[in-house]
C-alpha cells in the first residue's frame, strides 16, 4: 500500500472540510470534526483499506445527532 501520499491527501481533504489534524505524541493522528467528534488513526496506515476506513470514520464524525 502507498501510504504517506495518500495520507497526506486525504489531510488536505479532512482541512478543507473543516477538520483539525493533529500529529501526537505515538504516532498517530486526531482528526476533530467540526462537530466536535473527533477519531484517531494511525500515522502510517499499514492496511489496504485503511484510507476507505479513514472516509467512514469522516462520515460518522460530520454527523449531527
Amino acid at each position: 500500500m502507498k501510504g504517506t501520499k495518500e495520507m497526506r491527501s486525504l489531510i488536505r481533504l479532512a482541512i478543507k472540510r473543516g477538520y483539525n489534524v493533529e500529529l501526537r505524541n505515538g504516532g498517530h493522528y486526531k482528526f476533530t470534526a467540526p462537530t466536535g467528534r473527533f477519531f484517531f488513526t494511525s500515522a502510517t496506515p499499514s492496511d489496504r483499506r485503511a484510507l476507505d476506513n479513514i472516509l467512514a470514520d469522516m462520515k460518522r464524525a460530520e454527523k449531527q445527532d
